[in-house]
């Protein structure tokens, strides 16, 4: 096959591209990004697709300014929408350890505004054969274990943006050809031809000498085994994001909290990785999250000590909390205002606090009330409470009469008896009448204000549902 006929199959394998669909496509100017344009527009009018180019001047080089030029150029000649960002000079060095790092963060919040701003439903990048290899072998040295020995995927979603990679069958030998062919004339960034970053070394240096020394065909294998890597990868992701849904006790942008017994009656694997998850779902990405990240707070939970914790990467830290694992970003800009909430409540329905609870409300006959240990069901007796009701969180105040209790106990008194974790509180459900008056503190427990007695006509049932908990139905 022909390097046309390979990406057409490339694409239709994996289905990367639909009809009517808006792709913008990352163009450095160089050949692999040149060659991926010249394709689309060969290929956009029979598969009834839009594409656009986006182009980011990080200002690293003397050349950037034409080079930027160049995309801008060869966009105007295909008829193209073309979009463009210039970084100040120095702005990458002076941001981050990694300028590389700090370079792909700078693009992909780019192409993430462009997106957003103009609808487009999908980012095309132009890593090709060579790259797979190369980030291979990256990864290994790096220790990344079996997501980054996979490698690039011809599908990925990376910060909320839907990515495709259709050239990943097709070598650096190959574009060169073809860009040749086309006379495309793309640009040479010379920095890659110094061994300063750890993958210059690996392209420059290292591959040469496997293929002279070992195996002359070591990309093909390589590739062909990173494919293999990767099914098994997913296979075990499968069950590990199941586990990982069972164990959730509570979920926000900036917090994740894991059962810790629950987590424990997993494998080691799977726990190895609901932790990469957690560190994942916070920070947007695995960036900086190595093998002894993940092995030190896989001993911190095994270890099982309320108060220990550790610190990851990117302000995310790992505490221990009686039965519970705690995953909390930028600690000290958490708000306590961003955990409070309150919804009417619909009767004989179902009402969803958040994407992992939500409480169901039904009326039963008396005879049906089973006074059970299982504290996320409670009956009560429904002409004691004044309608409407409503979902809350805590409240300064708050008081309430526990169920077996004859005085008043201060919420904030309870959840210390109940070891609920300070950071915790706020999260816990509170249901409470017309007037205020709290009906059940969801979870834990019922009011004897609403006790059910020999004179009750007219039971409500509530049910606290996690999605866990529909998961093991």
């Amino acid at each position: 096959m022909n390097i046309k006929e390979k990406f057409i199959f490339f694409v239709k394998k994996y289905n990367l591209v639909s009809s009517g669909q808006k792709i913008l496509l990352g163009v450095s100017g160089g050949p692999d990004s040149l060659a991926m344009l010249h394709l689309f527009c060969e290929l956009k009018e029979d598969w009834d697709i839009e594409i656009a180019v986006a182009h980011i001047n990080h200002s690293l080089r003397k050349e950037s300014d034409k080079e930027a030029l160049f995309v801008e150029e060869k966009a105007k000649k295909y008829g193209i929408p073309f979009y463009i960002k210039k970084l100040k000079k120095g702005n990458l060095q002076k941001n981050s350890n990694s300028v590389e790092a700090a370079a792909r963060k700078c693009r992909l919040e780019f192409f993430n505004e462009i997106i957003e701003n103009n609808d487009y439903h999908i980012l095309s990048l132009a890593h090709q054969k060579n790259d797979q290899v190369e980030t291979v072998l990256f990864n290994f040295f790096r220790g990344t274990g079996l997501r980054g020995l996979s490698g690039i995927s011809p599908q990925s979603r990376i910060n909320g943006i839907n990515i495709i990679h259709p050239l990943l069958e097709i070598s650096r030998k190959e574009i060169l050809l073809y860009c040749q062919k086309q006379n495309l004339n793309p640009k040479f960034d010379k920095s890659n031809e110094k061994n300063i970053y750890t993958r210059n070394v690996i392209r420059n240096q290292i591959i040469p000498i496997i293929k002279e020394k070992i195996n002359p065909s070591v990309d093909d294998v390589i590739c062909r085994n990173s494919a293999l890597i990767k099914k098994e990868d997913q296979f075990l992701n499968q069950i590990s994001d199941e586990m990982y849904i069972k164990s959730i006790k509570k979920k926000n942008k900036k917090e994740i909290v894991l059962d810790l017994d629950e987590l424990l009656l997993n494998d080691q694997v799977i726990v190895w990785r609901i932790i990469r998850k957690a560190y994942k779902v916070l920070n947007n990405n695995l960036d900086d999250l190595y093998y002894d990240h993940v092995m030190e707070v896989y001993s911190l939970i095994k270890e099982k000590k309320t108060g220990k914790s550790l610190d990851l990467p990117f302000d995310i830290k790992v505490m221990i909390s009686y039965n519970k694992v705690i995953f909390r970003k930028n600690l000290d800009s958490i708000n306590p205002e961003d955990n409070k909430f309150k919804f009417k409540f619909k009767l004989l329905g179902e009402v969803r606090l958040n994407e992992l609870q939500s409480i169901k409300a039904e009326f039963v006959d008396k005879e049906e009330v089973e006074f059970s240990r299982d504290k996320k069901i409670c009956f009560c007796d429904f002409e004691k409470i004044k309608s409407p009701l409503y979902v809350r969180s805590r409240k300064d105040g708050d008081k309430f009469v526990p169920l077996g209790m004859e005085g008043s106990k201060k919420i904030k008194d309870f959840f210390i008896d109940e070891k609920v974790d300070k950071r915790n509180r706020d999260q816990i459900p509170i249901v409470a009448d017309s007037e205020d008056n709290i009906v059940w503190v969801a979870g834990f427990r019922v009011s004897e204000k609403v006790r059910i007695d020999k004179n009750t006509t007219k039971v409500l049932k509530l049910k606290l549902i996690n999605e866990g908990d529909k998961n093991a139905e």
